[in-house]
């Protein structure tokens, strides 16, 4: 159980990096404009953070044989077929929803961040 949700927090957490990077990469864009980069880092952080619940309200679901997790379980660690879908997917909800709420704080930070950048 410990190894699978070691790997569901890599694999979440590798996805969810590629986005924060792609946020970044928005931000420093509109470098030139601060409060615009705060801004559409806020947005682009809450829709990171709607896509990221709607996953976790939609994993305990999914088919376990499809995620990244089980791919990256050795043979011998796959749980049985009537308790993979049970474990991994509450697993990967949990991680979901732990990284949609990282998300929300960022957007919400970077939006309060966009308040007082204004009135300058």
């Amino acid at each position: 159980m410990d190894r699978i949700r070691e790997l569901a927090w890599l694999s979440v957490s590798r996805a969810c990096a590629f986005a924060l990077m792609a946020i970044f990469t928005v931000m420093v864009a509109l470098s030139f404009d601060p409060v615009m980069a705060a801004k559409s880092g806020a947005v682009l952080f809450l829709i990171a953070a709607v896509a990221l619940w709607m996953l976790a309200r939609v994993a305990p679901t999914c088919n376990p044989r499809r995620t990244e997790v089980w791919y990256m379980l050795d043979p011998h660690e796959q749980p049985a077929a009537v308790a993979a879908q049970r474990v991994i997917g509450t697993i990967l909800a949990d991680i979901y929803r732990r990284f949609a709420q990282w998300a929300l704080a960022a957007g919400v930070a970077l939006w309060l961040l966009s308040l007082p950048l204004s009135w300058i």
